[in-house]
């Protein structure tokens, strides 16, 4: 499966902890969805790797964590930059959405500025996370800065799902 999403047209530095975006609004669908993940409503994803690549070749503090949800989750009074908060205190209205994260730090780059970096994850604990999404097909990811790390302008992420439909 694959997924991807551009950032706001701007180089803010993050903090570790904060939300990278789609939208410095708050809660304007951050949030990343993966259309048709599964074949009917009630079928599950079971995702072993994530890989993570950006459009730009930094990858100093370029660490990120995924997060994983089985629907939209609504992030509280944050946007792109806004500090998301650690694992046991995250700024969103409920967990129940949650399923899982996958810690990616970008650790191959090409020469080229504009060539990109990658990085892959596997999940927090286990081999594996099954996600079933809440209703319908659709899943969703959130990206949450893991490092002071400074963007690109308008830099892009692309996220290839690594596992099969269970």
């Amino acid at each position: 499966l694959v997924a991807s999403f551009q950032r706001p047209g701007d180089t803010t530095p993050y903090t570790g902890g904060d939300l990278v975006g789609i939208n410095t609004s708050q809660n304007a669908g951050n949030a990343i969805a993966v259309d048709n993940a599964v074949f009917a409503n009630g079928d599950g994803f079971r995702i072993e790797r994530i890989g993570l690549r950006k459009t730009t070749n930094g990858v100093s503090n370029a660490s990120f964590r995924v997060h994983v949800w089985s629907d939209l989750p609504t992030f509280t009074s944050i946007g792109d930059n806004g500090a998301q908060g650690a694992i046991n205190a995250l700024v969103v209205d409920s967990l129940q959405y949650h399923v899982d994260y996958f810690d990616v730090t970008m650790d191959r780059a090409a020469s080229g500025a504009s060539a990109g970096a990658r990085g892959i994850g596997v999940p927090s604990t286990g081999a594996a996370c099954i996600v079933r999404p809440a209703a319908g097909t659709t899943f969703y990811l959130s990206v949450q800065a893991l490092a002071n790390y400074v963007p690109g302008n308008g830099e892009q992420f692309f996220f290839r799902i690594e596992g099969m439909r269970a």
